[in-house]
């Protein structure tokens, strides 16, 4: 299976579960973030990623070459609290 075609499939999985508050708030999110310029800079699919270290929870940095190394990547950036 593609892999687009697994991720549309998550994603109605994830909907149709989903509480519908926590739903509409995610889909408001992103509403606002389309709105936004930030879309227009975004890397689309098979784009190259400039080269960066990221830490960890411990502040061990990890370079994106070291994953690049291991074969093709997918990157995932999303806002969290704790």
């Amino acid at each position: 299976m593609q892999l687009n075609s697994k991720l549309k499939e998550i994603k109605a999985q994830f909907e149709s579960a989903a509480d519908p508050r926590v739903l509409e708030s995610m889909q408001q999110a992103s509403r606002d973030l389309d709105s936004t310029a930030m879309v227009n800079r975004a890397l689309g699919v098979e784009s190259r990623a400039p080269q960066f270290t990221l830490n960890d929870e411990r502040g061990v940095g990890f370079a994106l070459t070291d994953f690049i190394s291991r074969g093709p990547l997918l990157l995932h950036f999303f806002r969290g609290f704790w």
